[in-house]
């Protein structure tokens, strides 16, 4: 495997990192669809991966491709979990009562006035309610079948090498 096909699959990755953070982001404050904490700490991972690029970025960062892909790999695997027990609580598969997951409120109401508008305008949001879908799938489902796509494809490049 030469270094210009590891090249080229660390900037296929990193953009599909930066891509996912983007629509993220669109569908949270453009389309106005509140995420869940799972939707939230689905992000994690595709921060990881763009921050870490962008660090290697100001070394030499060429010689570092197949530990970075390497990283990328881990870091798939924790998406794919994460979204795994994600689609899981969405599907019913496993009980939302297992962690706490519904966004907390971020501002504590001082006034009645305060209070009355909190409740009334911010409910929690269940991980196992899907808010948005994409072609009759959840984002939690696209970040599955991503990561699984995404982990096989590294696994065949380092395979390769």
């Amino acid at each position: 495997m030469t270094t210009k096909t590891l090249s080229i699959a660390v900037k296929s990755i990193i953009a599909l990192a930066i891509f996912a953070l983007i629509s993220a982001y669109y569908i949270e404050y453009i389309l106005n669809i509140k995420p869940c904490v799972l939707c939230i700490y689905q992000r994690i991972p595709y921060f990881l991966i763009v921050i870490s690029t962008l660090i290697l970025l100001i070394k030499n960062y060429k010689k570092y491709l197949r530990y970075l892909l390497m990283f990328y790999f881990i870091t798939f695997i924790s998406s794919f979990f994460l979204s795994l027990y994600h689609v899981g609580i969405e599907r019913g598969f496993i009980e939302e009562s297992a962690i706490k997951c519904t966004v907390k409120q971020k501002s504590i109401p001082v006034t009645r006035e305060e209070l009355k508008k909190q409740i009334t305008t911010n409910k929690d949001i269940s991980c196992k309610n899907i808010s948005f879908r994409i072609a009759g799938l959840s984002i939690a489902e696209i970040n599955l079948v991503v990561s699984i796509i995404v982990i096989s494809s590294i696994i065949v490049i380092l395979k390769r090498r």
